[in-house]
């Protein structure tokens, strides 16, 4: 074999250089896995299932905040075109103390009536919106409320009153720490079993926007049947 088969020429091309880098860098890559490979030949299964579950669950984080970020997205183009009301657009209500919730206090459950120690004669609900620091805000809507027997099988409501706007107003109680409406609901249909679940559903009059809470309460269970008339609201 002559020198000049074996000994590069003193002013080789450019992509003669190239070509032989691409191959040197080919190697070290090759031999660089091929060691780690040979120092990890058994990874452990626990390693495995936590990389697999760690991507499931980034994946799964991906799509929920392109979800809520697709519906705010619509929540705003909706309010921006059309405004929760005529004349207040989204920029204006962002300048507004507006409702971002509802609260039912601790004294939500069974109403005595004007008998403290007979059975309950409905519920009593204490709901307070509140404003986006949590404080209490004093603002009309509509209000429904529904009753279940949780131990019933099959349909266990047993009761729907609903408040509307008017009605609501003159509802408001502020009285030291309570600030909240207080809204009575006589049955509608007489409780089998203590514990009652009770959703209620606030529509804000000024934004449209729609707030829900359930909570569970304990009731005196009456012994006698209510009046066939159909209770409503006040």
């Amino acid at each position: 074999m002559t020198n000049d088969e074996t000994t590069p020429s003193a002013g080789p091309s450019s992509f003669g250089l190239r070509h032989s880098l691409v191959i040197r860098i080919s190697s070290f890559v090759i031999s660089a896995i091929a060691l780690a490979v040979a120092g990890c030949s058994h990874p452990s299964e626990a390693n495995i299932q936590l990389r697999k579950d760690k991507q499931q669950l980034e994946s799964q984080l991906g799509e929920v905040q392109q979800q809520l970020a697709a519906a705010q997205a619509r929540l705003a183009g909706l309010e921006n075109e059309k405004g929760t009301l005529p004349t207040l657009p989204q920029e204006r209500l962002d300048k507004l103390i507006t409702v971002h919730g509802i609260k039912l206090g601790r004294l939500t459950g069974g109403d005595t009536g004007d008998s403290a120690s007979g059975p309950d004669k409905g519920l009593k609900i204490y709901l307070t919106p509140v404003d986006e620091t949590a404080e209490a805000l004093k603002t009309t809507g509509t209000v429904e409320i529904d009753a279940f027997d949780l131990d019933l099988p099959g349909d266990n409501r047993i009761g729907h009153w609903t408040f509307d706007p008017a009605t609501l107003k003159s509802r408001w109680h502020s009285l030291g720490m309570l600030r909240a409406y207080v809204l009575e609901c006589p049955w509608q249909k007489l409780p089998q079993h203590s514990k009652l679940a009770v959703k209620v559903t606030f529509r804000d009059e000024l934004t449209g926007r729609i707030y829900d809470q359930i909570q569970e309460v304990q009731v005196k269970i009456p012994t006698t049947q209510p009046s066939t008339r159909t209770a409503t609201s006040r």
